[in-house]
């Protein structure tokens, strides 16, 4: 054996497609190691795992350790030897062994592959029969099979030939066929009855007669069977005939099927392949056990497992029958599978099933026995292929995903048919190819998936592996390949492009460094090639390959928007000639270089984490057998089926149309048994059902007396886990879906038990139960949520309370959702909350919870959101409130809630809604708002702080401010981009001009591209919100704005438009915008259509996040790739604003300015080295050892109390909040530090559960694929939309996740602080923005997440909230903090990211860094990603600029006769 090469298992994955690494092919060596019981020849690596390795290997998989023994295989005659060593002969041999076959074969032979190159392969669809005539052919008929051997035998060789006189090609020889007959006469046992037969008819006074071939072994092991044994000639219609026994007539005009069970039933088949006429499995055979041990029964599947395995010193006629034991192999495989289902079917009474209240309830009825109750058990999961196999399987990986996530691989392992293992085993048979041993290809195919397996997990070419389930399938050639999912764990899951080529490769290696990765590459994972270079190819379809090959060339590795992966292919990369042609990487398969050279085969890798379809990939990989559809219908169509018997018992067999397609590969791996799925860790399904309404199962005569009386019957592992949690307290917090994390069932003893192993545990699934199941249905949907429950009455226990039913403790937790929601939400807030403040509610209500019906929920509630109404009504008119109309009064609140639908960005309408609309007077004050809003300010207060904040302007500021101006009140367009970093007053220059402009009743929109920089801006709005920019945006795109509309005007008088961080805009954005204002303005030939735009920001900072795109993508879609970008004129904000603070000494303002010039130029990327990386534009960054916190086992904590010491936590100021948090890369991250807060933070925690439902497409209705569990569901987690489970405290800190009323200072961002948590509503108190101290009220609102590639649409209702101690770098963007903790766990992936971390601090001391360490980095190091050559690009176009343009200018000496430049006139 070829022992394995020694890897450390820290191997870093950046070597895996290092050159330099060598990987042995792992060779499995001969099959030489013998059984000692049987002789049957075996690998090592097929031994018994559990024997010891100082003995000599054992195997069971022949004979069972010698249990199984039988008279075979018997040493054929020399005749026939000679035969199986003649080429012509084996290439003919099915056409031989058909001549003298005595019964027919029946069976739908796959013949697409016939006139198609490549190996021979057997290959039916459907069952098999074989069926015998009588022993005379019918008058004018020509003699066939039997018939042949008692019917005209002068001519019989001529007869059997005739049949075949069409083939051209080998025909059959006359004189073969003259020595086959003689061969079986003289040695065959049914053919020397048959001929007694023949020489009986042959007599004209022979009496009516048949032959009776027995059904029983009556032959010694070891003895060649006699035609006395095999069966006698009797008088017709004899009466001692058995069931099984085959009658042959004289003449019969219907050929009679001859059953599977019948031992001579392979032997009246293949003649040439038991020349003996030997007897075959009978039911009767029995293993040779000892007394009392055991089930003493030889299964058919044991006797043909036997049968195909080589002995040593012992010539098997069977294995050498080429293209015949292809067909031997599916025949015995089919009559196994049917075998396994006949029994299923003929035992349906043998055992019953029925609740155990249902057995209660059969005894008070006066029934007794246990045949009179129950529920049929028909086709068992245990069936491999049936439906219950199936979707166990399906609902398993569920599980997996549920606990590990998606998987991150999806790899297909070939089977290769020129393995050394293979051609070595062929030696011994020298007129054999691979295709002629199929029994072989599997075995070794077995353990090359054992040895695969292993390598994943012991080598890690991927990383740690978390979980891994496959399935074995088999090619339209009949090649085994096993499709595997596998999961990592988190340090190896794929965060970025580049990190996908350390494992996968789509390129052709270089031949003179990696010569043999070239070479398996070449041979084995190059696709056709087809299209262009070979349009015959069998991949083509319509003109172009199935495939989707070529790929297209890739620079680098990419993921597109919907998170597909195109994996590197660079044009300049090797090739080589194929059959003439120049195959380059775009036919490359994907592959991992270790696995290349470690199995020699092909095997395809595919990345899909991001892009995984839940609907292909776990159809892939529970598909099962190689499948045609058809069905069987009893009824014609249309026919009337008023009269079918309402009761008549589905019959699942029946119903069961198996049209699979078998090979010999796949009949060999079933017959050997080896497992067609795999999953690790393992899925325990769990019991869920009512009390007293578990299924309980009996034999069809027991007493039910017994049943109810007997204890262990009524175990199930939900009544034992309620019953543990009683009297083991060490469990209680664990929920019935994980209790097997810490515990194990013990299936024989019906126990729970704690776990002891160190080994993975099982996962938990809880049986799956269809909605339409009433409360049992709630019943498994609470236990996927409750914890410690000691009875079933505590599992309808919420909160203290006792439920009455399931549902209704559903309905409790927020797991079911319906209108009642929103009604009990707002007479929560309406007990607290002011009538403004309900409006807002109400609004928030119509536009994100999906009121089904808002009118009832006006009716119901208007008059709580009137009392302000009311009160200035009476305070203007003298009016009584009782006096005043209530038709007055909905009007006035009608109009109300359409300016808050308005100012929410929405379009809609009330009646929308289904909701009257406000009439007479309020409808011209709606169709002016949005005008009125924008001119409807207190200038004179305006002014007097322009004032005072242009006094406040350094000179770059004040020569913007004076340039933009002077261009706005002289109606000339102005287009500048303002180009500062953190702390230069980008903020404060955009509100000093904001406020000047509409002083003077300018029309000023300030927008941002997110929402909480939005919040800084005066009236600030997204530019998405404000101007309608679609989501889904083009080249060709319109914002959704019309023209003689309340916003086309505003935009027609709209005087400038500042939009601050532009950066993290798409160009498209401003594109869109462009052509929008270009057709409202009706000026097609000028940018924006002459409107003058103000753009602002830091391209140090992120750019627009485009989901898991390539830098190239990215910068694409920045500003400076777009077509306007040359109209801006760039303008520098270098002065650090925070240096001009009063009362700093220098001391103070050298450490700042300092501190600053660092951040600017980490910004810049023009510090750091590049010695500890290969990444693209990455550096390592020193941090200073004032700014780290040393990592150690309390690290973490130590910088949580930094950020939240006692005083903070134990506040309830919003002030102790606003300015502080810890920022991190990621979710998960920011997710964790978050719960370990909360956990410190004083107060009870309050959990709130999302309602979810998924909404299959119309064209994906399959039971299988829709149906999944809950808990599967609630572990889904999308982009955007909060958790399945909240857990919260009053006074914490948490941010909206979606953009509810940006005029209220609610957008996506924003931070608030919980005061109090209501059953279906939370109030909080906003903290940051321009609403700082503003109260609101928030319920749960639906989140749709719609993919396309996924079969549903998943809907979740939860509050759009998470909690905020800690928050993602990206969200961070656009705040100011007085103290700020930036972990790194791991390296920043984007560009700027550390920037933006770094810069969210406003002086060093309020700054504190802990990083986590990583092999191969200091501890005081981390990476920066800097697009340099974006930002070179961006100096260079401003440089020319300035050059060519007598605009700004940079010398603060220039602007002195402008500085005093005003606005404002008397």
């Amino acid at each position: 054996m070829t022992k394995r090469k020694q890897f450390a298992s820290t191997e870093s994955s950046s070597s895996q497609f290092s050159t330099t690494s060598t990987i042995d092919y792992e060779d499995l060596g001969d099959c030489n190691y013998v059984c000692e019981f049987c002789n049957a020849t075996f690998w090592f690596s097929e031994r018994l795992r559990s024997g010891p390795l100082n003995k000599p290997p054992k195997y069971t998989q022949c004979c069972r350790s010698g249990h199984v023994k039988l008279n075979f295989p018997l040493n054929p005659p020399e005749e026939i030897k000679s035969l199986f060593l003649d080429r012509r002969f084996m290439k003919n041999i099915r056409r031989y062994n058909s001549m003298f076959s005595m019964t027919s074969f029946g069976a739908k032979v796959d013949k697409s592959f016939k006139h198609q190159q490549g190996p021979y392969v057997f290959k039916v669809s459907g069952q098999i029969s074989h069926n015998i005539g009588s022993l005379c052919p019918l008058p004018n008929k020509k003699p066939s099979f039997l018939q042949l051997y008692v019917y005209d035998t002068t001519n019989e060789v001529s007869n059997r030939l005739s049949y075949f006189s069409s083939a051209k090609k080998n025909p059959p020889s006359p004189d073969v066929v003259q020595t086959i007959k003689q061969i079986l006469d003289t040695h065959n046992s049914l053919v020397k009855l048959f001929r007694i037969a023949r020489d009986m008819h042959e007599t004209t006074n022979a009496p009516n007669f048949s032959i009776r071939l027995f059904d029983t072994h009556t032959v010694h092991p070891y003895e060649l069977p006699t035609s006395n044994t095999l069966g006698a000639i009797v008088q017709d219609d004899d009466p001692n005939a058995k069931e099984f026994d085959i009658i042959v007539r004289t003449k019969d005009n219907i050929p009679q099927r001859v059953n599977i069970l019948h031992p001579s039933y392979m032997s009246l088949q293949y003649p040439l392949l038991f020349p003996f006429g030997e007897q075959g499995w009978n039911k009767n055979l029995r293993l040779t056990l000892p007394p009392g041990k055991g089930d003493k029964r030889l299964t058919m599947n044991m006797y043909y497992c036997f049968q195909i395995h080589d002995r040593i010193n012992a010539y098997t006629l069977l294995l050498r029958g080429s293209k015949l034991f292809q067909q031997y192999l599916v025949d015995a495989y089919i009559s196994i599978e049917r075998n396994r289902l006949e029994y299923i079917e003929s035992n349906q009474e043998s055992l019953r099933s029925e609740f155990l209240s249902g057995v209660y309830d059969a005894i008070s009825r006066g029934e007794t026995e246990g045949h009179n109750i129950g529920q049929r058990i028909i086709l068992p999961s245990s069936f491999t292929g049936g439906p219950r196999y199936m979707y166990k399987h399906y609902q398993d990986a569920l599980a997996i995903c549920r606990v590990h996530g998606k998987p991150q691989y999806f790899i297909t392992f070939t089977c290769n048919a020129k393995w050394p293992e293979i051609i070595r085993n062929l030696r011994q048979f020298p007129l054999l190819s691979a295709e002629d041993r199929p029994q072989i290809i599997a075995r070794v195919f077995q353990m090359k998936v054992e040895s695969f397996i292993t390598f994943l997990k012991e080598y890690k070419p991927f990383g740690v592996v978390a979980a891994e389930l496959y399935t074995i399938e088999f090619q339209k050639r009949g090649l085994p390949h096993c499709h595997t999912l596998l999961w990592v764990t988190t340090p190896y899951k794929i965060e970025l492009p580049s990190q996908v080529d350390n494992y996968i490769s789509a390129e052709i290696p270089n031949r003179n460094i990696d010569p043999e990765l070239y070479k398996i590459v070449t041979e084995t994972l190059i696709h056709g090639p087809c299209s262009i270079l070979n349009n015959n190819a069998s991949c083509m379809r319509h003109g172009s390959c199935s495939k989707k090959f070529p790929k297209k060339y890739e620079n680098e590795t990419r993921f597109d928007d919907q998170g597909h992966i195109y994996y590197k292919r660079r044009q300049d990369s090797p090739s080589f000639e194929k059959n003439g042609y120049s195959i380059d990487c775009q036919y490359v398969v994907p592959y991992n270089r270790m696995l290349c050279l470690r199995f020699k085969a092909h095997i395809n890798v595919e990345y899909c984490g991001w892009s995984m379809m839940i609907k292909y990939l776990f159809k892939y990989i529970s598909k099962g057998a190689d499948r045609i559809r058809y069905a069987i219908s009893a009824d014609p169509i249309g026919a009337n089926r008023s009269n079918h018997h309402k009761n008549e018992p589905i019959n699942e067999i029946k119903n069961f149309v198996d049209g699979r397609f078998i090979c010999p590969h796949e009949a060999s791996w079933r017959i050997l048994n080896f497992p067609i799925h795999h999953r690790n860790p393992a899925v325990q399904s769990l019991s869920v059902h009512l009390e007293d309404k578990q299924n309980v199962t009996f034999g069809a005569t027991t007493s039910l007396q017994n049943v109810v009386n007997n204890p262990y019957l009524k175990r199930t592992s939900l009544t034992e886990w309620l019953k543990n949690n009683a009297i083991d307290q060490s469990g209680r917090h664990l929920r019935y879906v994980d209790y097997l994390s810490e515990y194990k069932w013990d299936t024989n003893d019906k126990v729970w038990s704690r776990r002891k192993s160190k080994k993975t545990p099982s996962i938990g699934r809880l049986i799956y139960v269809h909605p339409s199941s009433g409360e049992c249905f709630y019943l498994r949907l609470l236990l996927t949520h409750q914890y410690g429950c000691t009875s079933f009455k505590d599992i309808r226990t919420v909160s203290g309370i006792l439920f009455p039913t399931y549902r209704a403790a559903c309905e409790n937790l927020g797991l079911l959702g319906d209108d009642r929601e929103w009604a009990q939400a707002f007479e929560e807030a309406s007990t607290w909350a002011t009538a403004s403040q309900l409006r807002l509610l109400f609004t928030h209500m119509l536009l994100y919870c999906e009121v089904s019906s808002p009118m009832k929920l006006w009716i119901e509630h208007w008059r709580q959101m009137k009392d302000d109404i009311v009160h200035d009504l009476c305070k203007d008119t003298d009016i009584e409130p009782n006096n005043i109309p209530e038709l007055q009064l909905q009007q006035q609140i009608l109009y109300e809630l359409q300016k808050l639908l308005n100012s929410a960005g929405s379009s809609a309408s009330l009646t929308e809604f289904g909701l009257p609309a406000p009439q007479g007077e309020f409808i011209e004050l709606l169709d002016n708002r949005m005008l009125m809003e924008e001119r409807c300010y207190d200038r004179s207060a305006l002014r007097s702080k322009t004032e005072k904040m242009r006094a406040a302007l350094n000179w770059k500021q004040t020569e913007i401010y004076n340039r933009v101006l002077e261009s706005v009140f002289a109606n000339k367009q102005i287009m500048l981009f303002i180009y500062g970093h953190g702390g230069t007053g980008k903020t404060f220059l955009w509100t000093t001009i904001i406020n000047a402009l509409r002083s003077e009743g300018k029309v000023v929109l300030p927008v941002a591209a997110s929402g909480i920089a939005s919040l800084l801006l005066p009236s600030g709005r997204t530019a998405h919100s404000r101007f309608r920019i679609p989501i889904n945006i083009t080249d060709e795109s319109l914002c959704y704005v019309k023209k003689k509309t309340q916003l086309s005007r505003l935009l027609i008088e709209t005087s400038l438009i500042i939009w601050d961080e532009a950066p993290m805009s798409d160009r498209l954005c401003l594109e869109c915008l462009d052509r929008t204002l270009r057709d409202i303005l009706d000026n097609p030939n000028i940018p924006f259509g002459g409107k003058s735009i103000l753009l602002g920001g830091d391209f140090r900072q992120t750019l627009p996040v485009k989901k898991k795109s390539t830098k190239q993508k990215v910068i694409a879609s920045s500003l400076p790739k777009s077509k306007l970008w040359n109209n801006f004129q760039v303008i520098r904000l270098t002065d650090n604003m925070r240096l001009r603070q009063p009362n700093m000494s220098n001391d103070e303002r050298r450490t700042i300015e300092n501190f600053s010039n660092w951040l600017v130029n980490i910004g810049d990327g023009t510090i750091g080295s590049n010695t500890l990386t290969t990444i693209a534009d990455a550096k390592e960054i020193e941090i200073a050892e004032q700014y780290l916190l040393q990592h150690d086992e309390n690290a973490l904590n130590n910088l949580i109390r930094f950020i939240y010491d006692d005083n903070t936590l134990l506040s309830s100021n919003a002030s102790a909040f606003s300015d502080k948090a810890i920022v991190c890369p990621k979710n998960i991250t920011a997710d964790e530090i978050n719960q370990m807060v909360l956990d410190k933070a004083p107060g009870n925690a309050i959990s709130y559960l999302s309602t979810d439902s998924l909404t299959p497409r119309a064209n994906d209705r399959s039971d299988s694929e829709l149906s999944y569990p809950d808990e599967y569901i609630n572990s889904l987690k999308f982009s955007g939309i909060p958790p399945h489970h909240l857990i919260l405290k009053v006074n914490t800190p948490i941010i909206l996740i979606r953009n509810i009323n940006q005029s209220c200072g609610m957008c996506n961002g924003t931070r608030m602080l919980i005061t109090q948590l209501l059953p279906k509503v939370i109030e909080a108190i906003i903290i940051t923005g321009t609403s700082i101290g503003q109260k609101v009220y928030i319920p749960r609102i639906s989140f749709v997440h719609d993919d396309k590639e996924l079969p549903f649409i998943f809907k979740r209702r939860q509050f759009p909230i998470k909690l905020c101690y800690a928050m993602t770098i990206n969200k961070s963007q656009g705040q100011s903090l007085n103290k700020i903790g930036v972990y790194l766990p791991e390296h920043v992936f984007g560009h700027g990211q550390l920037y933006v971390a770094l810069s969210r601090a406003t002086s060093p001391t309020s700054l504190k860094i802990l990083i986590k360490p990583e092999e191969g980095f200091p501890s005081n190091k981390t990476l920066n990603i800097v697009y340099s050559d974006l930002l070179n690009e961006i100096d260079i176009q401003q440089s020319t600029h300035i050059a060519s343009t007598s605009g700004l200018t940079n010398d603060r000496n220039n602007i002195t006769n402008n500085s005093n430049y005003s606005v404002f006139s008397d």
